[in-house]
């Protein structure tokens, strides 16, 4: 403890002293005076240490006491003259009246106390000892006498080397005790405590320390039979408050340490219990701490938690004070009284004091995170109170309150979240509540506070959740309001409410929306960065939700033109958000005009290509523009071409540019204006990533190669540029299937010089996935020749295309290349089926011999096979080889084209294959690899108020606008002894079901596994979601069409393959009534849905719906079947992401070729490319 220098001054009235009135009184003269000096010195002559007993006052008897005190007043060093007194009390006392002794004492006392010396100090205790011994002591110095003693206590308790002088002065005290003074003096001592002014006098500062040491170091604090130095706690506590009120650090640090002896003490706690007084010692604690929580230290705070068992409620309010104040641990006892629910509901039935008292303790926590857990339980029991109150001042009152706790600036962080929870919980009771009297103020006063906050709280933790809840608000068909469930909110806040209490006309929204435009157009203010990423991260979302914003015209036009302003400028930091605002405005068509839609999708073009974030972006918002805005993009696709060409640096954009021509790919209006250079462009995209991606394979290969020998798995930025890979190849299959014919074959001699890049031997090849790609665009150039013919026939058995008049057919296999022929030859009518087998499909078609077989002069007859028939020959380049060959020249018989030895398709010979069962098992193993690449989705209907798997999957229909977009995802299919693949479902027995929706062109097909399409047994509703969780849980892709109310959860279906849901939401929320009357009258193009992608934690969002996109239901079908074929490619590279890279189908089918060659080549090779040399005949047959 920090000591004062105290400097003692004299502040008793020495003209209390009878003698001195009298003399002064009496008129003594100047010279008597001077008469009663002399006999003091005289005295002080005739007085000497060896010789006492010469000491001879007479004939000053009577005046000695004056003399005495008049030497005091006038002596520059007191201790001789005390001592003098010391000495004429001890013999003549009888002389000295009790007034006499009262001005002596008063002006000795008085005087020393303004000494520094100790020695003073001590013979005045010796003088008070002496009129205690030798005479009696006035009462009216009593209280003189115990200050004094206090005063000197202190000053030898301060340094030890006057640890004498304390003990001194405790044993005058202790001799007062003993007196007949001794209950007067213990009352004394109180009194001193209670009257000094320790603020005007430092001696009044020392005697008043003094005090308490005495009382902390010598007295019993309880009623005591044992001891003298005994006080009860009623009679201490109270005489402290004057020193708590107006004491400074040093005496309340005494005051602390006296009431620490006071709890630590069986006796006086027992006391404190049986008297009651523990209100009035927390006051003093509490008093102690408001003054400064260093205060009240460690081990006194530890002992009062130590006691809290057996405080009372109100004794515990005080401790959590205390305790908060200090930022001490509080105990059990007092968190429990804080949190507890009946004091929230009482607190405000007693308007002044209860209200007062929980401002205080709120203010008391909001600064401290370690009390941030009571903070939020008190939060949590006002909100309840709202719940249940119907007063609006009470509402008033408590918004307020944490309305003024969030401005402050003290807040911390986590403070401010559970006081902005608090709001948000109220808020979402306010929407959520069914009584209708008095529902409009309560939303109209918390949506007033909500708004406010999210625009004015200091701490962006606040806003952002203001800006969240506000963020939620949506609009139901019928114009009623409610609060979106929002899934990383955790709590009941985060739940949505039920709709049907506020009506949109009711909301003051516009308040809310005139602060979002005064914010956007401020947004690169600095002080309001924060605060407009909020906005703009949250406003798409709403704007999403076209029924909110259904009669504020004004204020989405004034959206569109401030993002429109913004994005003007290059240097906007929120671009990608003002992006994502105007492609939420896209279906809002019935707002804008042409010129405006042209300038929205001219803004995408142009700010696609600056940086990352901002050109994928433009890149999806130009996707969903293709289907939205499909004239105003079919205008200007020779610029977005343009734009995506000068993109191939920019590497990282590489999927999305793919992923966007591939879709336009699908969408033939489009480019029904394109050239051949705008096709050109495509392709030479397409070409640039392959160059890029092959000149960083071998070094990416061998770091992955690398880790193998580890078991780690490629990471994400591995295995995407295999998708890019497998997707650059498919994209020029697409637009290579769409070209013009007169287009082709100088797109196709650009794309086979570009995808032959590896050298061997003397020529350059392409690797497999450039292979497949070769020959199918010479497969569509055989198909369009093949289509000349007069007419196609259903594909049939034998029986139907040979009869009893064709005799004996001949069967060969030739391997010509990579193509795989078969013929069956009548050695009567010389007509022939020649089944063409390649790796981009199979084909059949007959040739009728004697006749010249040229592609301009065909007779046959074109007979459809999965997928399609194709020619066996290279456009422009190829040889020919006999039908039957024993038909040297092929004059019997006829001939077809194969492949060029020069043609990366064709070889120097032609394989035969002999007749061997072998052979028979391996051909029909290869046709049963499809030459589509074949994908497989689930389609799944979630109803109303639906969360649970099993009720989901016993959907056996859904909602009419659920229908209709099944209904355009494909063609509808029998399932009954069907031909194509219809990944797993059955086709014999029905049991899952009679039809299925497929979807497919010349390249892919794409099968739906529609949950409402299967059987549902009604009795048996867990074995039906059994049997269709079989198909959908194995489907890599699931579209949800979610029709619940409330957010989609990818935990709904647990599975180990589902990787990617596609989830479909109505953008305005609708009943199943609703669905059935409201939507079915709307058009489709006026219906929006959200169409969002979901992956697993661990599968890459890379798709354009990631964020999630707004639609019209006439789009809606093109978009996700889109959606799903990318995903289902994308799964599949991700899925063998540890094999080197993607095979698809075709790639199968071309490695069995393969494989036949390299089997049947050693030995059947033939270096003649016209005719055929083999050592046997072949197999024959004979039909009917």
């Amino acid at each position: 403890m920090e000591e004062k220098d105290v400097a003692l001054s004299p502040d008793w009235d020495s003209s209390r002293s009878g003698i001195y009135k009298g003399l002064q009184s009496s008129g003594t003269s100047s010279s008597n005076l001077s008469g009663l000096h002399t006999i003091s010195d005289s005295l002080k002559t005739g007085y000497t240490l060896d010789r006492p007993d010469v000491i001879d006052i007479h004939p000053y008897e009577t005046t000695t006491c004056a003399q005495l005190v008049a030497s005091i007043h006038d002596a520059d060093r007191l201790q001789s003259v005390l001592q003098t007194a010391v000495d004429t009390l001890q013999r003549h006392a009888k002389w000295f009246s009790q007034d006499g002794l009262e001005a002596l004492l008063q002006h000795a006392l008085s005087k020393t106390s303004e000494s520094n010396s100790t020695a003073e100090v001590e013979v005045a205790l010796d003088l008070i000892s002496t009129v205690i011994t030798f005479a009696v002591l006035p009462l009216a110095c009593l209280y003189s006498a115990v200050r004094f003693i206090s005063f000197a206590y202190h000053t030898g308790a301060r340094m030890h080397k006057h640890k004498s002088l304390a003990a001194k002065a405790w044993d005058l005290y202790q001799q007062i005790l003993q007196s007949h003074l001794g209950g007067l003096s213990v009352a004394a001592l109180l009194d001193l405590l209670q009257k000094e002014e320790t603020q005007w006098s430092r001696s009044s500062f020392a005697a008043v320390s003094g005090a308490l040491h005495l009382l902390d170091d010598k007295f019993e604090l309880h009623n005591s039979v044992t001891s003298s130095a005994a006080i009860t706690i009623t009679e201490l506590l109270p005489s402290l408050k004057n020193i708590v009120d107006h004491g400074d650090s040093i005496l309340k640090e005494l005051v602390i340490a006296l009431l620490y002896k006071c709890i630590t003490d069986h006796a006086t706690l027992v006391d404190l219990d049986n008297t009651a007084s523990w209100p009035i010692l927390f006051d003093l604690v509490e008093r102690c701490s408001d003054a400064s929580s260093d205060i009240v230290n460690k081990g006194f705070r530890t002992r009062l938690t130590e006691l809290s068992p057996r405080l009372e409620p109100a004794q515990l309010e005080s401790l959590s004070k205390i305790l908060i104040s200090a930022n001490h641990d509080l105990p059990r006892e007092a968190v429990n009284y804080l949190i507890r629910p009946t004091k929230v509901v009482v607190r405000l039935t007693d308007p002044e004091d209860s209200v007062s008292q929980h401002d205080r303790l709120l203010k008391l926590l909001q600064p401290n995170p370690r009390y941030n857990f009571v903070l939020a339980k008190i939060a949590q029991n006002d909100a309840d109170l709202l719940r249940l109150c119907e007063d609006p001042k009470d509402w008033t009152r408590l918004l307020q309150t944490y309305m003024d706790l969030i401005s402050s600036k003290d807040l911390q962080r986590e403070g401010a979240m559970i006081c902005a929870e608090f709001l948000c919980t109220v808020y979402h009771h306010a929407f959520s509540t069914s009584n209708l009297t008095t529902k409009l103020w309560k939303v109209d006063m918390v949506f007033n506070a909500i708004t406010k906050l999210a625009f004015s709280a200091p701490r962006r933790e606040a806003r952002r959740y203001a800006f969240r809840a506000l963020a939620r608000l949506r609009v139901t068909i019928n114009g009623y309001v409610y609060l979106e469930e929002d899934e990383s909110w955790i709590g009941t806040n985060g739940k949505g409410t039920e709709p049907g209490v506020v009506l949109l006309s009711d909301l003051p929204r516009e308040r809310w929306l005139d602060e979002v435009l005064a914010l956007m157009r401020d947004s690169d203010v600095e002080q309001n960065k924060l605060t407009a990423s909020f906005v703009l991260e949250a406003l798409p979302a709403q704007l999403g939700n076209l029924h909110f914003f259904v009669d504020q015209r004004d204020h989405v036009r004034a959206i569109y033109d401030i993002a429109i302003h913004k994005l003007a400028s290059p240097k906007d930091t929120h671009a990608v958000s003002y992006i994502r605002i105007l492609t939420s405005l896209v279906n809002y068509k019935g707002l804008f005009s042409h010129a405006e839609e042209r300038q929205m999708v001219e803004l995408f073009i142009i700010k696609a290509g600056s940086s990352e974030a901002v050109s994928k972006e433009c890149i999806h918002a130009l996707t969903l523009c293709c289907y939205e805005l499909a004239d105003t993009v079919a205008r200007n696709l020779d610029h977005v071409v343009q734009k995506m060409a000068q993109m191939i640096t920019q590497k990282h954009l590489s999927i999305h540019v793919l992923e966007f021509m591939t879709g336009l790919s699908r969408l033939p209006s489009l480019f029904r204006n394109f050239r051949s250079d705008d096709f050109r462009k495509i392709f030479g995209v397409c070409i640039s990533y392959l160059q890029s991606i092959r000149s960083g394979h071998i070094s990416q290969q061998a770091a992955i190669g690398s880790d193998a020998g580890s078991g780690s798995q490629p990471l994400v930025h591995e295995v995407l540029p295999q998708y890019v890979y497998a997707l650059a190849h498919h994209v020029m299959i697409f637009w290579y299937l769409v070209l013009r014919a007169d287009d082709r074959q100088l797109i196709k001699t650009y794309v086979t010089n570009s995808l032959c890049y590896r050298r061997e031997g003397d020529k350059d090849v392409p690797d497999d996935q450039g292979l497949v790609v070769i020959d199918f665009m010479e497969r569509v150039d055989t198909e369009s020749t093949a289509q000349r013919g007069p007419r196609a026939l259903a594909e049939g058995d034998m029986d139907e295309i040979f009869d009893d008049v064709d005799g004996k057919i001949m069967v060969q296999h030739r391997i010509c290349g990579l193509v795989l022929i078969s013929t069956h030859t009548s050695m009567r009518t010389a007509k022939t089926l020649v089944t063409t087998r390649r790796p981009s499909g199979t084909a059949r078609y007959l040739v009728f011999g004697r006749n010249p077989v040229t592609r301009e002069s065909w007779t046959s007859t074109y007979i459809t096979a999965a997928p399609a028939s194709v020619w066996s020959g290279s456009a422009g380049d190829d040889d020919t080889m006999t039908v039957y060959s024993d038909d040297a020249d092929g004059s019997s018989y006829g001939a077809i084209s194969i492949p060029s030895s020069s043609s990366p398709l064709g070889a120097a010979g032609i394989v035969i294959l002999p007749d061997e069962p072998a052979l028979e098992r391996a051909i029909q193993a290869f046709d049963r690899i499809p030459g589509l690449d074949s994908h497989k989705a689930g389609v799944i209907y979630i109803g109303e108020g639906q969360m649970h798997e099993d009720d989901i999957l016993a959907n056996s229909s859904g909602s009419p606008d659920y229908r209709d977009i099944v209904a355009h995802l494909g063609n509808l299919q029998k399932l009954q002894d069907a031909k194509f693949n219809t990944q797993g479902l059955d086709t014999h027995h029905g049991a899952d079901g009679s039809h299925v929706i497929v979807w497919n062109n010349d390249l892919t097909e794409l099968v739906f596994h529609i949950t409402t399409m299967m059987p549902t047994d009604i009795k048996e509703k867990k074995m039906s979601a059994i049997r269709k969780k079989a198909h959908i849980g194995n489907d890599h892709v699931n579209i949800i069409f979610n029709n619940s109310g409330m957010p989609f959860r990818r935990d709904t279906f647990p599975s180990q393959f589902s990787s990617v849901y596609i989830v479909i939401t109505p953008s305005v929320r609708t009943t199943f009534l609703q669905t059935r009357t409201h939507t079915v009258n709307t058009a489709e193009s006026n219906r929006f849905y959200k169409v969002e992608v979901l992956t697993k934690e661990d599968f890459p969002a890379i798709s354009s719906a990631a964020e999630p996109k707004m639609i019209s239901g006439a789009s809606l079908a093109g978009y996700v079947r889109n959606l799903a074929l990318n995903a289902c490619i994308f799964a599949e590279v991700w899925i063998n992401r540890d094999s080197e890279d993607y095979k698809s189908s075709w790639r199968h089918r071309l490695s069995q070729i393969r494989r036949l060659r390299e089997r049947y080549a050693p030995e059947n090779t033939s270096d003649r490319p016209s005719s055929v040399v083999s050592k046997g005949k072949g197999k024959s047959h004979f039909w009917k």
